[in-house]
């Protein structure tokens, strides 16, 4: 697959994209016409976007939408549930970061020097910019929904963030070991010193 954060995408999904999310849709079976209907209508009547239409009725789940619009934008969708992350890959890149751009990296290949992501919005172009500056690597961009990525980001930072802190109470332990003795060598100067 091409490096899709050199594609020629808009960065965001306006409305006549959003209009062809539904009738990717439609066409996959995942909306009745007269619910395809119904958010046409909706969405030029109160002025919002189809996909937070849907989004907010729950008649389809994030996930199905996310799988709509990665289809629609020619970007693969993968499912983060199933997804083994290496350790490699989120190195990468710190949780302010993937927080910020609501992304996630799941793997690195070393041979093709590419970090494989996964998104919110594929096609964020500033975000697929900024990681691969930061890493100066190969970004292939991959769909995911918004919730998915989220979790995914609170499991995986999860551990790094227990590892901070194991790091930081170890170097606590450390310092306060270290004045225990400090002060026994200064009780012990003191016991040692002539009095005047």
């Amino acid at each position: 697959m091409p490096d899709v954060s050199s594609s020629p995408i808009p960065s965001q999904l306006d409305a006549t994209d959003a209009k062809s999310v539904l009738d990717v849709l439609l066409a996959d079976g995942a909306l009745t016409q007269a619910q395809y209907d119904e958010m046409k209508v909706k969405s030029v009547t109160q002025g919002q976007s189809v996909v937070a239409l849907l989004q907010g009725s729950n008649i389809i789940s994030e996930e199905r939408i996310a799988q709509a619009q990665a289809k629609l934008l020619g970007v693969p969708f993968i499912d983060l549930a199933s997804v083994s992350f290496s350790p490699q890959a989120i190195g990468f890149l710190s949780r302010a970061v993937v927080e910020r751009f609501a992304l996630i990296p799941f793997l690195y290949d070393e041979k093709t020097n590419t970090l494989s992501v996964a998104m919110a919005n594929p096609v964020d172009l500033e975000a697929l910019a900024f990681v691969r500056q930061k890493t100066g690597l190969v970004i292939k961009a991959f769909a995911a929904s918004p919730s998915a990525v989220t979790t995914a980001i609170n499991q995986q930072y999860h551990e790094e963030l227990v590892g901070e802190v194991g790091e930081a109470i170890k170097e606590t332990e450390e310092y306060t070991q270290k004045k225990v003795v400090d002060s026994t060598q200064l009780g012990q100067s003191i016991q040692e010193a002539p009095i005047a």
